[in-house]
Formats: structure tokens, sequence, C-alpha cells
């Protein structure tokens, strides 16, 4: 991954396995908590950051190009509701 580099901040769990991967990259260009700004900002002005592949699919192989060098990180997500909500 680029020195040069955006953050989505994506949990605990990832932002600890990025400190991990990526010990020695320098801090962030632009931090924020939405992937579509994130998504947004590296189509105007380039960049690298970690997105998920569902936000990203439609622009890869014409603007954006996936970093093979990197570790792929995985996160889980749960369905889940107010108790007092019906579903």
């Amino acid at each position: 991954m680029s020195q040069k580099h955006v953050s989505v901040d994506w949990g605990a769990a990832v932002n600890i396995a990025q400190t991990h991967f990526f010990q020695n990259i320098q801090s962030p260009v632009l931090h924020t908590t939405l992937a579509k700004i994130e998504l947004e900002f590296i189509l105007f002005h380039g960049d690298s950051v970690y997105l998920p592949l569902q936000l990203v699919n439609d622009y890869l192989e014409k603007e954006l190009c996936q970093v093979d060098e990197v570790p792929v990180l995985n996160r889980l997500v749960y369905a889940c509701y107010h108790c007092e909500n019906l579903i």
C-alpha cells in the first residue's frame, strides 16, 4: 500500500490489523467513518484505501486498481434489531 493513503474507521479489530501490517506507514491524509467519502476522495485525488469490494466493484479496472501486495482484511457484521421492535 502506498505511503500516501486515506483511512476509514472500520472498528478496533481492523484498526489493530492495519497497525500490525503497516507498522511504518505515515498518518493518513484523510480519516473518516464514511467509506463513500473515502471513495470520492481517492477518485478525485488518488491515494489508496481499504474499501469494501461491493463499493468499488464498478470502478475496478476502470478508475481503480486492486492492490495485490497487501493483506485482505475481513470483518464480521451481524443483523440486529432493537428488542422492542417487531421484525
